[in-house]
């Protein structure tokens, strides 16, 4: 997937109230960017860090959207967690997923029942794949990057809705994508969230399949890299 321009540079001055950055441009002015995270963002929000932007698309109040930090200890991590479904959509049409049954169409965003709604669905012989996709950039060991970095009912509800459709003899799978260069495993966080944790034993247990998808970062695009452990 590569970004439709050349991304601009800046520094990191901020992360707050969530979804807002202030960042220093090569120019030395100070603006406001979104900040398109809604997690804790753990060791990606330092100030000082290099960051970088793209123009947020028309009908944004803010004119540029935080794409990529520079980690402390060199490479990139991707902190636009909605840039995941097209990673994986790309690799899904490259056949780089290992693990996934053979499947003549997929269908995007699809509504699973009246309260779930799942990144992809592929159509196999069997029936219905459900495909349920996170981006994991939250690292607090060498090499180890860990679901998720704050608590999420949202990520829970969805593994619980991928582990009613094992029961119903359907085809499910969780895609953990490792958006950060530094790591090479991914693991639960459950002192995190241990709810999250419980839910994903569950879905595990049920037969649902735990996928890690790396993927190589540059600011020119992300492509999708080799399949990666899920501890």
């Amino acid at each position: 997937m590569q970004f439709p321009r050349p991304l601009t540079e800046a520094r990191l001055l901020r992360r707050y109230k969530r979804f807002l950055a202030d960042v220093v441009l090569p120019g030395g002015e100070e603006v406001t960017v979104h900040c398109p995270n809604p997690g804790a963002m753990t060791g990606l929000a330092e100030p000082g860090m290099r960051v970088w932007l793209a123009p947020s698309r028309p009908g944004n109040k803010l004119a540029r959207g935080w794409k990529l930090a520079e980690l402390p200890q060199g490479g990139l991590a991707v902190i636009d967690t909605g840039l995941a479904n097209g990673v994986v959509a790309e690799a899904l049409s490259l056949g780089r997923i290992a693990g996934l049954p053979a499947f003549s169409s997929l269908r995007a965003e699809v509504r699973m029942d009246e309260e779930s709604r799942i990144d992809f669905c592929l159509t196999t012989p069997e029936g219905p794949f459900w495909l349920e996709v996170k981006s994991v950039t939250l690292a607090r060991q060498p090499g180890l990057a860990e679901f998720p970095d704050s608590r999420t009912a949202r990520g829970a509800k969805h593994l619980a809705g991928l582990t009613a459709a094992r029961r119903r003899g359907e085809g499910a799978a969780m895609l953990y994508l490792l958006a950060r260069s530094d790591c090479d495993r991914i693991a639960i966080a459950g002192d995190i969230d241990p709810a999250y944790a419980r839910a994903f034993e569950e879905a595990r247990a049920a037969g649902v399949q735990m996928l890690g998808l790396g993927c190589e970062i540059t600011p020119e695009g992300i492509t999708p890299g080799h399949m990666v452990s899920v501890l």
